[in-house]
C-alpha cells in the first residue's frame, strides 16, 4: 500500500522510540537520547498527534495535496499502520478522541476557505483502529468525558434545538451507538437552562453553567449566567459571583488534581477595559479567587497534566507564554524544563496514556507558519517514573 508506506516513512525511525524507553525509566534508568532529525525525513503537513490510552496506538493527522486532509491510525513503534481514512477532496479530518483503547472517534468537515462564507456543517464517526466498524454518530452532542472504569461508554452532554440550548447528560456505548440519560445535573430558574457541565479528574459532574437569556433570544445583550457547584457530599451549591458587567464572558478550564478546586475564566470582575483572568472556586467553601490576569491579553487556553488536572493556562502578548498555579509541581517542572530546553519552540501536551507514563507533546517553531510541525521524540523525565516523548518542529 504506497500510501501506507509513504507515511511511515514521513514519521520515520524518530518514532520508533515512542514506548521503547518505558520500562527504562520505571527501572531507575535514564533514557535513551534524543534522536537527530537527520535520522527520519520531515513531513511539514502532519497537523495532530494523539497517542491511545493504553499507548499502543497513535492516531495523527495530514494534508495531501488536493486540500484533503486525512487521518491514520498506527502502532506506537510505527511498523503497521492499521487504517486511514479518507472523506474526499476539500474534506478535513480532525479532533480525533480515544473512546477506549480499540475505538476512534473524529469529526469531518468540508474547507472551502473563510471567503467562502457559507457555514460548514461537520459530521462524526467512530471507528475500531483497524478501520472497522466505522459509524456515523448522530448530531447535537459534545464529548464530556471518557469513563475510565467504564470504557464500554463515554460520557456525553446532547443538545436538541426544541430544549434552547439545555444539555442533556448521557452516556453513550461507543459499540452500538445507544445513549443511556443520566440525571444528576441541577434545575435552572425559570425561563433559564443549564448549557454546559464540567467533569473533574473522577469523571463526575462537578460544575453547572446556567444561561438566561432575557428578553432577546437571539441578541446576548440582556445574557445573564449563574452557576452551580457540587460539593463531596452530592448536593448542588450556587456560585455566588458579584458581576461588575452584563454579560460578562466565561469559560470553563478544569479541576486541579484532588478536585478540590474549579477553575474558569472571565471577566466578570471588571466593568470595562477588561481582560479575560482565570479564577478559583473553593469546592468546599465556594469562595472565588481571581489566580492570574494579563494586563493586555486573554487567557487563551489550559495546560494540563496525566490525571486531566489543570497545571496552568496559556497567553500570547505577542509570543507564547504559559502560567503555571505551581512552580513546584514535578509535573510542571518537567513541562517547564522541556521549554526552557527549546527555547525557540512553543511545547505543548497533545495527550497522554491513561496509567500517565508515556506524554506525547508536540512543538513548532514560533517563526514557523502554524501547524506546520514534524514529528521529532525526545525521551526524558518527569522525576516520577514516565517517559515524556517531545514531539519537535
Amino acid at each position: 500500500m504506497k500510501l501506507c508506506k509513504r507515511v511511515v516513512r514521513g514519521l520515520g525511525a524518530g518514532l520508533l522510540l515512542v514506548l521503547s524507553n518505558v520500562q527504562a525509566t520505571e527501572t531507575g534508568q535514564q533514557p535513551a537520547k534524543e534522536v537527530p532529525v537527520e535520522v527520519f525525513a520531515a513531513h511539514a503537513q502532519y497537523q495532530s498527534m494523539v497517542i491511545s490510552p493504553d499507548g499502543k496506538h497513535i492516531a495523527f493527522t495530514f494534508e495531501e495535496d488536493n486540500n484533503e486532509v486525512k487521518l491514520a491510525i498506527a502502532t506506537s513503534d510505527i511498523k503497521k499502520i492499521t487504517a486511514v481514512f479518507s472523506f474526499g477532496a476539500d474534506r478535513h479530518v480532525g479532533r480525533q478522541f480515544w473512546a477506549n483503547n480499540e475505538r476512534l472517534i473524529m469529526s469531518v468537515w468540508r474547507n472551502t476557505g473563510f471567503l467562502d462564507g457559507k457555514r460548514q456543517k461537520g459530521k462524526t464517526f467512530i471507528a475500531d483502529v483497524d478501520g472497522g466498524h466505522r459509524q456515523e454518530l448522530p448530531a447535537g452532542f459534545r464529548i464530556l468525558s471518557r469513563l475510565r472504569n467504564d470504557p464500554k461508554y463515554i460520557l456525553i452532554g446532547k443538545y436538541n434545538f426544541r430544549d434552547k440550548g439545555q444539555i442533556k447528560i448521557h452516556k453513550l456505548d461507543i459499540k452500538n451507538i445507544k445513549t443511556n440519560y443520566i440525571a444528576g445535573i441541577p434545575a435552572a430558574v425559570k425561563g433559564a437552562q443549564i448549557v454546559d457541565v464540567a467533569v473533574d479528574t473522577n469523571d463526575q459532574i462537578r460544575f453547572a453553567m446556567e444561561l438566561d437569556r432575557g428578553k432577546k433570544d437571539y441578541d446576548d445583550i440582556d445574557d445573564h449566567w449563574s452557576f452551580h457547584y457540587k460539593s463531596e457530599d452530592g448536593k448542588w451549591h450556587p456560585v455566588k459571583l458579584q458581576q461588575a458587567r452584563t454579560p460578562a464572558r466565561f469559560f470553563k478550564l478544569g479541576f486541579n488534581l484532588d478536585n478540590s478546586l474549579f477553575y474558569f475564566a472571565s471577566n466578570f470582575d471588571m466593568a470595562k477595559n477588561d481582560t479575560i483572568g482565570v479564577f478559583s472556586l473553593d469546592l468546599k467553601t465556594g469562595e472565588v479567587a481571581l489566580v492570574f490576569r494579563h494586563p493586555d491579553v486573554d487567557v487563551r487556553a489550559g495546560i494540563r497534566g496525566p490525571d486531566g488536572e489543570l497545571l496552568g493556562v496559556r497567553y500570547e502578548p505577542g509570543y507564547p507564554k504559559n502560567y503555571y498555579f505551581d512552580d513546584k509541581n514535578p509535573r510542571v517542572q518537567m513541562l517547564k524544563s522541556l521549554s526552557a530546553t527549546f527555547p525557540d519552540q512553543n511545547v505543548s501536551v497533545t495527550s497522554y496514556t491513561e496509567d500517565g507514563k508515556t506524554a506525547l507533546l508536540l512543538s513548532c517553531r514560533q517563526v514557523a507558519v502554524p501547524g506546520q510541525c514534524s514529528p521529532r521524540y525526545r525521551p526524558a523525565t518527569d522525576g516520577q517514573n514516565r517517559a515524556v516523548y517531545y514531539v519537535r518542529a
